[in-house]
């Protein structure tokens, strides 16, 4: 768990560093963009840094929820962490 908490966080900090530095060397802009489609039909365009963040931030929010109920699955249980 603890892993997953620590690739989950350099998910977030990688995906803010990367909109941090677009903004900063391109004009405020944000260029790292993947757009997928097919001919003329465009389906999503994605910010390449944002899908870091979003990725990490559902991953955290998991890893929060699992131990909250793992905790209250054992009430008299000692917590034991990866840490």
């Amino acid at each position: 768990a603890l892993r997953v908490r620590r690739l989950a966080m350099a998910a977030i900090l990688g995906g803010a560093v990367g909109n941090l530095i677009d903004r900063v060397f391109y004009d405020g802009l944000v260029v790292d963009f993947i757009d997928v489609g097919v001919g003329t039909s465009r389906f999503y365009t994605f910010n390449v840094a944002d899908i870091g963040v979003t990725v990490g931030g559902a991953l955290l929010f998991l890893c929060i929820l699992l131990e909250g109920k793992k905790e209250k699955a054992q009430p008299g249980e000692p917590v034991v962490t990866d840490d």
